[in-house]
């Protein structure tokens, strides 16, 4: 009987072992996915694809979590399935609400006026900031020194 539950007990230090490599495996891809995302299409749009995808690989993560969950039996199967579904709704909204974002940006992109006040505005702090200013100039004369 105790041989038993030693061969249970490594059969499932073993499977934590295979599903942490597999994670990692599965990070490896993602960040190889994430790179290659938007390729060719700009910098801007390319930075949108890569967030979009990590949030879905995010939502992804949390299913595969809530499936092994699910199959070593800590969690019932009508929990999985409303748990799941949860991650479908709010997969959703934050795609919706990561959408809007970048439409409420590049409306404001587009405003040549907000462009100017912010401009103007960052000059005004970067004018008024003279502890800065004093602290790049002596490091700039004094690396001219060495």
């Amino acid at each position: 009987m105790a041989a038993m539950i030693d061969q249970k007990k490594i059969r499932q230090q073993l499977a934590a072992y295979e599903a942490n490599l597999a994670d990692e495996n599965a990070s490896r891809r993602s960040s190889y996915r994430e790179e290659l995302t938007g390729y060719g299409q700009g910098t801007r749009m390319r930075e949108r694809m890569q967030e979009a995808l990590r949030i879905r690989e995010a939502f992804l993560q949390k299913n595969q979590d809530l499936q092994r969950q699910y199959q070593s039996g800590d969690i019932t199967e009508e929990l999985f399935r409303q748990e799941k579904a949860l991650n479908a709704q709010y997969l959703s909204e934050r795609l919706k609400d990561n959408a809007e974002f970048y439409a409420a940006l590049d409306q404001q992109r587009s405003d040549w006026m907000a462009g100017m006040r912010e401009g103007l505005a960052n000059w005004a702090d970067n004018a008024s900031d003279y502890a800065g200013q004093m602290a790049s100039a002596a490091g700039t004369a004094m690396d001219g020194l060495v």
